[in-house]
């Protein structure tokens, strides 16, 4: 009869630690997946606001002075705050708007348009 040899304890113990390590790998490749993905998610919408908050500005006119103006919105149960800032362009020919959205104190994204005054 030929006898048969088990695993050692040592051998279980190292099996054991090597899949430890595979689990704690592909976890954090999950982890790492789902921030990208939520941060993109994120940048999304911004983009989102700040093209709507810049088609509500065309539809209501060019302004011929500077101003600034600030608000917030909840998008996908996620508060942004914006801001849309109209500026005279460096050459002094006309105004830029500049819109930035952003969420806990980070600029996310950033519209800008120029046009000139005749």
């Amino acid at each position: 009869m030929g006898m048969t040899r088990g695993f050692t304890l040592l051998e279980i113990l190292v099996a054991l630690a090597l899949i430890g390590i595979l689990f704690v790998g592909i976890g954090a490749i999950l982890k790492r997946q789902s921030e990208t993905q939520f941060r993109l998610e994120e940048q999304l919408a911004a983009a989102q606001l700040a093209s709507n908050q810049m088609e509500m500005f065309r539809a209501k006119g060019f302004p011929l002075e500077p101003e600034q103006l600030s608000g917030k919105e909840e998008i996908a149960g996620r508060m942004f705050l914006w801001t849309r800032r109209i500026i005279p362009t460096e050459d002094g020919r006309g105004y830029e708007v500049r819109i930035q959205v952003g969420a806990d104190q980070a600029v996310l994204f950033t519209e800008k348009m120029q046009w000139a005054i005749h």
